[in-house]
């Protein structure tokens, strides 16, 4: 992939995630607007630009009375953006952006379930009889963490030290785990999804 435009639409998640509705499978337009939650114009934006990209071509077109309906397929069922292309800074950039959309949609779909959370519970003060004081989020006659139960909602952060078979485990588990959920879109909530593992670079 040598376009410069190509690369740019394919490395910015939000026009991406455009032709991702389209690979390995001849869609309509007004379907893939209703599971992008975009208007039919938008999208109809979208498959103009595609195509003027050559990202998108047309499957079929189906008659019906008026205009008919055109299904639209990915022109190519994978794509490589290799980020040497556009150089190391624009590369670096590129990511950088790509991870501020995302975590974006991520902070705000947080807040608004730690809102719903703080109007369910509340906060419990107890003694376990022996030694410890505790301090639990409480629901319903039950202790819950927060953003989990019954807002379904996760943030958590953890420092780690690995061997190098626990540390290969782990990213197998998190990559099966991801590759499991992804792609699904029969159900009627729409979720954003995160996970991340690196090398700690402040660790002595």
């Amino acid at each position: 992939m040598h376009s410069p435009q190509v690369a740019a639409f394919l490395l910015n998640p939000h026009s991406r995630r455009y032709l991702t509705a389209f690979l390995g499978r001849a869609r309509s337009a007004s379907e893939v607007a209703a599971e992008l939650g975009v208007g039919v114009s938008a999208l109809t934006y979208r498959i103009a630009q595609m195509r003027r990209l050559g990202l998108l071509r047309i499957e079929r077109s189906e008659p019906r009375r008026g205009r008919p309906v055109r299904y639209y397929r990915a022109a190519s069922a994978h794509y490589f953006v290799p980020y040497a292309a556009q150089g190391d800074v624009r590369a670096l950039s590129s990511r950088q952006q790509s991870e501020v959309l995302w975590q974006d949609r991520l902070l705000r779909g947080l807040e608004g379930a730690q809102q719903a959370f703080a109007r369910q519970a509340g906060l419990h003060l107890y003694w376990d009889g022996q030694v410890d004081c505790h301090v639990d989020a409480w629901c319903d006659g039950r202790a819950v963490r927060p953003l989990s139960g019954t807002v379904p909602a996760l943030s958590a952060w953890a420092d780690l030290r690995l061997s190098g078979p626990e540390l290969r485990e782990l990213h197998e588990e998190l990559c099966d785990l991801f590759d499991r959920y992804t792609g699904r879109h029969s159900g009627e909530g729409s979720y954003v999804l995160h996970l991340a593992l690196a090398p700690d670079p402040d660790a002595g």
